[in-house]
């Protein structure tokens, strides 16, 4: 998947898209970035979990509240 493919860009934390974001696709949906937390057992097939700061989901509800 492209990264075109994961919508618009709903907050960041940063300019150049490296480092956690919270993308709004077309779809109803959020597609997190975040830093990869490795060793969790138990997660279902196909999904992963991210650490994100507080403040980028802070920044993400002000805004979809809107």
């Amino acid at each position: 998947m492209s990264a075109d493919a994961l919508g618009d860009k709903l907050v960041t934390l940063c300019g150049n898209g490296g480092c956690p974001t919270i993308y709004q696709p077309d779809d109803g949906t959020l597609v997190v970035q975040g830093y990869l937390v490795e060793g969790i057992d138990g997660l279902p097939s196909g999904e992963s979990a991210v650490r994100i700061p507080v403040a980028l989901l802070r920044d993400a509800v002000k805004i979809l509240d809107e």
